[in-house]
């Protein structure tokens, strides 16, 4: 359905200022002001493209989404498997970027306040997710001569550079025998009453 667009008429008000008269279909304010100048270059096709394009065919339903029930609780994640966490995952970026649609759109606000639930909600499920990673990691190396840099102690950058406890207590052949043969000597002293 179209509603017929009114033409420009002349108001009272001057003889250079005209009104344009807005169909009250389509929820405009009512009429538009505009000098002479602006008159001469409407378009009134322009807006009825507009009208059909809005009235051609009813809006796509809203899509209904699921809502989690509730904050995800790092506790009950530390025993499911990756399989169920990567799917877990999957779920809370879908509602996510439906309530981040949502927002764009105007959707309420009792439901964009999940948004903020949601995030730290993914956040938690990707520690427990990277956490096990490193921990079966920490396990395949355990035995291995290197350490991937992640998975060493950080430290500080001085105490990293340190010898260790076994290239501090080297000691060379003629050290050795030097201690051994002349260890430190004990003396006793008297002490005069």
């Amino acid at each position: 359905m179209v509603v017929p667009l009114k033409t420009f008429k002349k108001t009272d008000v001057s003889a250079d200022t005209w009104t344009l008269e807005m169909p009250s279909g389509l929820g405009a304010a009512g009429s538009l002001r505009c000098g002479a100048k602006e008159a001469k270059n409407f378009q009134p096709h322009i807006f009825r493209d507009r009208e059909q394009r809005h009235l051609e065919g009813p809006l796509p339903p809203r899509q209904s989404i699921k809502m989690s029930s509730s904050k995800v609780r790092t506790g009950q994640l530390w025993g499911k498997s990756k399989d169920d966490l990567k799917k877990q995952l999957v779920d809370l970026k879908t509602e996510l970027g439906q309530l981040r649609t949502q927002k764009i759109a105007g959707g309420a606000s009792s439901k964009l306040h999940k948004i903020h639930d949601l995030r730290k909600s993914v956040a938690r499920v990707l520690t427990v997710i990277n956490s096990n990673q490193r921990q079966q990691l920490r396990i395949f190396y355990a035995k291995k001569k290197y350490l991937p840099l992640d998975l060493r102690p950080k430290k500080t950058r001085a105490i990293r550079r340190r010898l260790s406890k076994h290239e501090a207590t080297i000691v060379t052949e003629k050290q050795k025998k030097k201690s051994t043969h002349f260890p430190q000597r004990k003396y006793a002293v008297k002490a005069e009453v």
